[in-house]
């Protein structure tokens, strides 16, 4: 389990509290979050897990990719702040 996202959270969720996911999102299959219309629309009615299960990525993998990124930001974001 994610200590910043559960699989239960739609798309729209995550990448509103972390936009630096989009990149991951996008590159993994889900084009349509690129725009923010759809990402909005889309992205609000479909959780993480059922997006990874239809399209049939590891909720594991997928899940550490966006973790990894996540602390990647948050480590930029500390150092930035202590300059």
């Amino acid at each position: 389990m994610s200590p910043y996202f559960d699989i239960n959270d739609t798309l729209k969720d995550i990448t509103d509290k972390y936009p630096e996911t989009l990149p991951i999102f996008i590159s993994r299959g889900f084009s349509q979050m690129a725009d923010e219309s759809m990402r909005k629309t889309f992205g609000a009615t479909i959780s993480l897990k059922t997006a990874l299960s239809l399209k049939k990525i590891n909720i594991d993998t997928f899940s550490t990719a966006l973790e990894d990124r996540i602390k990647q930001e948050s480590s930029i974001a500390d150092i930035s702040m202590k300059s």
